[in-house]
């Protein structure tokens, strides 16, 4: 049976309370070995801006691969920039157990690692949750964050003001004090942790915004390595973990920088989140310290979040059976 899911399916059957933790074991098990992804190749299309992304992810647990395949295209600002489709396929019989929306996927399982990452680094006491971009992942990031993070406050800088009232409406229905900030510095300066999530070419967070004690997840840049939100000598002066080293060393514009100009040492292996969560590297080493998670995106989050779609589907009798239109 192959099922087809719908961007409200995704939404429905993805709880962030289960995601994390999904999302996190996803980690855990590309640290150990039990998950595992091969090396990805980035595609440029000749005479054109668009990039395609395919991601693929295995679990012997899990019985299913999936593969998502994005399409990174920046020519029309009126229009989403990054559009993906994911396909499962069941490892025992080799069947498509799955088609799923993409982008659905995309944005909760980015939010959820990126709560894996709150969670690990950031001090437990943290409150007041920083948002730089006010876009779709915003809404996202709030919801994740506050499921790992006693949040009390919501600061937001966006280029368009105006365009984050639906983030500020949806954090004070939450509870949450609200605040808008005209400047991106003042943000930082207010902020426990810290969402930076544009997809700017110019760096908005510098080493001098920061403060003792900060967590900043950095989401927002396309796998281009000309993209960055935070300067190279932030990575340099914080404590710095990445989704995956092979990936962000390549595919993070902030990463790519800061090795290209001698920010951080090209002779010192970057740290995965997988090994903080397991125990093979520190993450943070006091209330002090500065943390930078960078987020590329990886196909064993796809991976973590097909999976429990599967699982809850078949438990709730869900999806759309298009077998017999294949």
């Amino acid at each position: 049976m192959t099922l087809l899911f719908s961007r409200d399916d995704v939404v429905e059957l993805l709880p962030y309370k289960h995601l994390i933790e999904a999302v996190e074991a996803a980690h855990i098990g590309l640290a150990t070995g039990d998950v595992t992804q091969p090396t990805r190749s980035v595609l440029t299309v000749p005479g054109a801006e668009t990039v395609v992304l395919p991601m693929i992810a295995a679990s012997p647990s899990s019985s299913i691969a999936v593969c998502k395949l994005l399409v990174d295209q920046p020519r029309d600002p009126a229009a989403p920039r990054q559009r993906s489709t994911i396909v499962a396929v069941d490892l025992d019989t080799g069947d498509c157990a799955a088609m799923l929306d993409g982008a659905a996927v995309t944005l909760v399982r980015t939010a959820a690692a990126s709560a894996v990452a709150t969670r690990a680094l950031s001090r437990p006491d943290a409150h007041v949750l920083g948002i730089l971009g006010a876009g779709r992942q915003a809404a996202a990031h709030l919801d994740a964050i506050a499921e790992v993070r006693d949040l009390t406050e919501l600061v937001v800088w966006n280029r368009t003001s105006e365009r984050a009232e639906p983030l500020l409406r949806k954090a004070r229905d939450m509870g949450l004090e609200t605040t808008i900030l005209d400047d991106p510095r003042d943000v930082v300066a207010r902020a426990d942790i810290l969402c930076t999530l544009t997809p700017s070419v110019d760096p908005l967070v510098y080493a001098r915004d920061l403060h003792p004690g900060l967590h900043i997840n950095a989401v927002g840049s396309p796998p281009r390595p000309q993209y960055r939100e935070l300067a190279s000598d932030v990575l340099a002066a914080a404590r710095l973990v990445v989704d995956s080293a092979a990936v962000a060393a390549v595919e993070s514009g902030a990463v790519a920088m800061a090795l290209g100009d001698g920010s951080i040492d090209e002779h010192v292996p970057l740290v995965d989140l997988g090994a903080v969560l397991t125990g093979q590297a520190v993450g943070r080493s006091g209330d002090q310290q500065v943390t930078v998670f960078v987020s590329v995106g990886l196909g064993i989050q796809d991976l973590a979040a097909v999976s429990l779609i599967l699982e809850t589907a078949r438990q709730q009798g869900r999806g759309h059976d298009i077998t017999d239109r294949l």
